[in-house]
């Protein structure tokens, strides 16, 4: 004797869930609001120090003190700015204008040809008008040779 089975089809949950990449949201959203506070809080101190060494006389000692001392604290901070200006700022705007300084003959080229282009083509439109103009006005300026219905059928006839 053969047994059935039935297969039934599995269950859906009925709760959806998200992308993965919505788990990371939150993460990265806090990581940018404690980043910009971080930032914020250092440039309002560093804000307030330069502000306060300001006040002093420029051969204050304590300004020929401090200075290199805060120049070799953020000697790192300088250099990952220049490393990060070079490699984002820098190096593709020589790039677009090298490439654009290469490209200038090209698209000289390209632009002349479409003025050109343009010229001729109106000046045939323009040409071609008064052309269709001048055949259709002398035609119908001419009479045209009526022809009787006899004759159409003897012409006929005849060829």
């Amino acid at each position: 004797m053969a047994s059935t089975t039935l297969n039934s089809p599995p269950e859906v949950s009925s709760t959806p869930t998200g992308p993965p990449i919505a788990a990371v949201i939150p993460v990265v959203a806090a990581f940018a609001s404690l980043l910009a506070s971080t930032s914020s809080t250092l440039f309002w101190h560093l804000w307030t120090l330069a502000s306060s060494l300001y006040r002093f006389s420029p051969h204050h000692p304590i300004i020929y003190v401090s200075l290199p001392v805060l120049r070799y604290l953020f000697a790192p901070f300088a250099v990952l700015f220049e490393i990060i200006l070079e490699a984002f700022i820098w190096t593709p705007w020589n790039l677009a204008v090298g490439a654009l300084e290469n490209l200038y003959p090209v698209y000289v080229l390209c632009g002349i040809a479409c003025l050109v282009g343009s010229f001729v083509g109106l000046f045939g439109r323009l040409a071609s008008a008064v052309l269709v103009g001048m055949v259709l006005e002398d035609s119908e300026s001419k009479p045209q040779p009526v022809v009787q219905e006899d004759e159409k059928a003897a012409l006929l006839a005849h060829q």
